[in-house]
């Protein structure tokens, strides 16, 4: 017989860290399986080998060192043999059950698929890749987890309505914070019932305002807590979002081509949340971000967040100005370490290989549509149609953007949310920007009537059993301003 038993990061972490060897140490295991990282771990796999622990390593991440000697190492992307570039961590641990089956006679790999879904819609995989694509939508036709079932039945409502799209804005999201904004209690909680134990066991709520909800089963409290956690993070990032925007400012940081944000330990800032705010300061800036903290020996570590338009390959243009000790993750996502003393000379050396400063010109700028309408051929009919293909669209295959010309908006009646959302109504379809522009900043301190056109996406939000009809906002440009007095739109906040 043997013994099972599992390690959590403290933080947002991935692979083998000091505290993870320390662990197995004292818990003197003789296998550890390491999921979505660790492949470039090789001082750990020496160290875990010279204690006669094998690491077993199921992952995605390229790893500038190549194969570890002191490891067992599954990667797609180290391998020339497997063509599936577009699997991710999960991915990789499925086909690995799916190998234990065949050697062992199991039949339980195909148990987990709904899961192995979740993560590559997370981890924003490609879905044109087929191998990828065939089983994300087996795991969504073949839901099994008790977890995952009860956050769509809260957060999407109708089984009709779970497909890529709506998993990756309503359903990952509440995973997403619970891991970067709740407790190490919480994260084991959320683990814990997601492989099944003590679903209907009754515990008591705190936080009940209800005599009839003063207890609720371990499988409710574990959701609640994502929700409450995705909550949590929402409000902390809305926070540190306006209070970088205003260091950028006093620092006169917008016009780097790099955007470096360094915090020191005094200041308190929440690590695990460098990413998720990283992202929301790239739609604002429209260029790449570096959210860091300064160690006591001057090492700055964080995450950095590239811009699509900017480059798709964020990660590789700064690993050659040589100045990171380590750019570890995707092109776009990673997470960085770099001196403080060297960040200064990260423009300088960008400049010196031919990057300027990106300064978009929105009124030359040229973007490649699928559809082009004038607002007054705009109706939720329109919406209806695009909305009936939801369910295929995701990564690689993505949504058409459609070219919206004329739309005339009277911005005395438009607000921005605190947390940084524009929303204005055009002919029965809301118009929105969850990170909304800088110019959307400006326009909103005036009374002007002004004419856009604006590309974007539609479809239709559904959200506590309301329906909106919608369209997501990615450029617009302003072709027309004028002073107005009268709303002729009716605007929603």
């Amino acid at each position: 017989m043997f013994e099972l038993s599992y390690f959590i990061h403290s933080g947002k972490q991935h692979g083998i860290t000091k505290e993870t060897v320390q662990w197995v140490k004292e818990s003197d295991l003789d296998l550890l399986f390491v999921p979505d990282g660790g492949s470039g771990d090789f001082e750990s796999h020496k160290e875990l080998r010279d204690v006669n622990v094998l690491v077993c390593v199921l992952d995605h991440h390229e790893s500038d060192g190549g194969c570890s000697l002191n490891a067992l190492v599954v990667n797609s992307l180290l391998s020339p043999e497997y063509i599936n570039k577009q699997f991710s961590g999960v991915g990789i641990v499925y086909k690995t059950l799916q190998a234990l089956d065949d050697e062992f006679g199991f039949n339980g790999a195909d148990d987990y698929l709904d899961l192995s879904a979740l993560g590559n819609i997370a981890d924003v995989m490609d879905l044109t890749s087929p191998e990828t694509r065939y089983y994300v939508y087996e795991g969504i036709n073949n839901l099994k987890n008790e977890v995952l079932k009860e956050l769509i039945f809260q957060n999407i409502g109708k089984w009709d309505k779970v497909n890529p799209t709506s998993l990756a804005f309503n359903v990952i999201p509440k995973i997403n914070g619970l891991i970067r904004a709740g407790t190490q209690e919480e994260k084991i909680d959320l683990f814990e019932a997601m492989i099944g134990h003590g679903l209907e066991e009754i515990h008591e709520n705190p936080k009940a305002r209800t005599e009839s909800n003063k207890t609720e089963a371990f499988l409710k409290k574990a959701v609640r807590q994502a929700k409450n956690a995705h909550a949590r993070q929402n409000t902390a990032k809305k926070r540190w979002v306006n209070k970088i925007k205003e260091k950028i400012k006093e620092e006169g940081l917008e016009n780097n081509i790099i955007i470096p944000i360094i915090f020191k330990k005094k200041d308190k800032f929440d690590n695990k949340l460098s990413g998720v705010i990283a992202s929301s300061l790239t739609n604002f800036y429209q260029k790449p971000i570096l959210i860091l903290t300064e160690d006591a020996d001057g090492m700055c570590r964080g995450s950095m967040r590239g811009f699509d338009s900017f480059t798709l390959e964020t990660k590789s243009l700064l690993l050659s100005t040589e100045l990171f000790e380590y750019i570890q993750g995707h092109e776009n996502a990673a997470g960085v370490a770099i001196l403080k003393d060297n960040i200064p000379a990260i423009d300088e050396r960008l400049k010196l290989l031919g990057v300027e400063t990106v300064e978009f010109s929105h009124d030359e700028k040229t973007i490649e549509v699928d559809f082009e309408l004038n607002a007054n051929q705009l109706g939720r009919f329109v919406v209806d149609n695009v909305a009936g293909y939801q369910k295929y669209w995701g990564k690689g295959l993505e949504q058409p953007l459609f070219a919206i010309k004329d739309i005339e908006v009277d911005f005395s009646n438009v607000k921005i949310s605190s947390g940084g959302a524009i929303k204005f109504e055009v002919n029965g379809v809301e118009f929105t920007q969850f990170s909304a522009d800088k110019r959307f900043y400006d326009l909103v301190e005036t009374d002007n009537n002004v004419t856009l056109t604006v590309v974007g996406t539609l479809g239709i939000n559904e959200y506590m059993g309301k329906e909106t009809h919608q369209c997501v906002i990615n450029h617009f440009k302003i072709t027309k301003v004028e002073d107005n007095t009268s709303s002729k739109y009716k605007f929603i906040f």
